[in-house]
């Protein structure tokens, strides 16, 4: 629906399946092993650049 507002607005799909599953496997590998150090995950974002997202501004003359 962020397509359909004016200015249509930038937005970042997160993968919430994904992510779901990810967190769940990260639990159960922690219940199994307690002691072990903590990790990042990355997972793909994809940004949908639409109305409100303008071009960076031109530098300003020294």
């Amino acid at each position: 629906f962020l397509d359909k507002l004016r200015p249509p607005l930038t937005s970042v799909h997160i993968p919430q399946y994904e992510l779901g599953a990810e967190a769940g496997r990260l639990l159960l590998d922690r219940l199994k092993e307690p002691d072990r150090h903590p990790r990042s995950v990355l997972l793909p974002l994809t940004l949908a650049v639409r109305g409100s997202t303008a071009p960076p501004a031109g530098r300003a003359r020294t």
